[in-house]
């Protein structure tokens, strides 16, 4: 049986300072020699920044507001990133793209020279025609970043978006907008993954993983989400009606009516809270809907997928 551990660190935002407002560059216009269509892209809203402690995940850097013209569809293949500050671009961990609810990319780390990393979004990414698309660049802070160091996150060239349209126009956001790494770290989450009994029936609630959470001594944690995928064959509808469960039977999660490919995304509901030095196994319930033949394999593919962040209580 395989077991999978990654360790989690949790953060907690602090030290905010005003800044001065700074002007905010032209819209700039990129053609293609083929494509359809026109695509807008916007970096939205200042994000709220500033100290975070090193080994810090799903850290929000950058908005990115994506709108089609009326003529069709556009098809987003990728985007490439630029790190931006005094800090090393290696100081970050891995940097990757989200709607809000799940990853749409694969954790990238920047090129120590060109300071660049190239998202692809995997399936392509679809803004509807006449519509538009919300998108969250997050990062992973590295365990040894420099104290101190700058970090920022930008989409600095028009031409760092590829897709399927022939006109694409860039509004790009405040370019100072950094956060500065703490030597604090808040404590750590170790994920597990524990064997589960394969043989599964059609049609009943199954266990399809066991997820063992334990929390170092430094901190408690509020469990916000978790994005899963399966490692095997099983995907879309083969599950459906997916929840987190305590052994007991209680249900911690939102139901998630199925399988988006092969990952799910799951939201605690309300926040859990995981106290520090607490060992929980989470139960992966779901509604088998294929034979036994499609296996199942859950595992977490980035540390990033844990959304979890330090419990202030008591």
């Amino acid at each position: 049986m395989r077991v999978a551990s990654v360790a989690i660190i949790a953060y907690m935002i602090m030290d905010f300072a005003p800044r001065a407002p700074v002007p905010v560059p032209e819209p700039v216009t990129a053609y293609a020699g083929q494509g359809q269509g026109e695509l807008a892209v916007v970096m939205g809203e200042k994000q709220v920044l500033g100290s975070v402690a090193r080994g810090a995940t799903h850290i929000p850097f950058l908005n990115l507001n994506l709108s089609a013209s009326c003529e069709q569809d556009i098809m987003v293949d990728d985007i490439t990133l630029t790190h931006i500050g005094l800090g090393r671009a290696t100081d970050i961990a891995g940097v990757y793209i989200s709607d809000g609810t799940r990853r749409l990319t694969r954790a990238k780390r920047f090129d120590p020279g060109s300071r660049e990393a190239n998202l692809r979004f995997s399936p392509r990414l679809t803004v509807p025609k006449c519509g538009a698309v919300r998108l969250q660049v997050l990062a992973d802070i590295a365990t040894d970043a420099d104290v101190a160091s700058e970090h920022g996150i930008t989409l600095a060239r028009v031409t760092d978006i590829l897709s399927s349209a022939k006109r694409t126009v860039l509004e790009a956001g405040d370019p100072k907008e950094r956060i500065v790494t703490t030597p604090k770290k808040e404590g750590a989450i170790t994920v597990n993954f524990l064997p589960v009994n394969k043989r599964r029936r059609y049609g009943r609630i199954e266990t399809v993983a066991r997820i063992q959470l334990t929390a170092d001594a430094k901190a408690s944690h509020l469990l916000k989400k978790i994005m899963l995928r399966n490692n095997a064959d099983a995907r879309d509808m083969d599950l459906v009606n997916m929840r987190l469960e305590t052994r007991s039977g209680s249900v911690l999660t939102r139901t998630a009516f199925r399988m988006q490919g092969t990952s799910v995304t799951l939201e605690f509901s309300p926040s859990y809270i995981l106290r520090r030095s607490e060992t929980i196994v989470l139960l992966l319930k779901a509604e088998i809907h294929t034979s036994n033949y499609r296996k199942v394999d859950f595992f977490m593919e980035e540390p990033g997928d844990l959304e979890a962040t330090v419990y202030q209580g008591r």
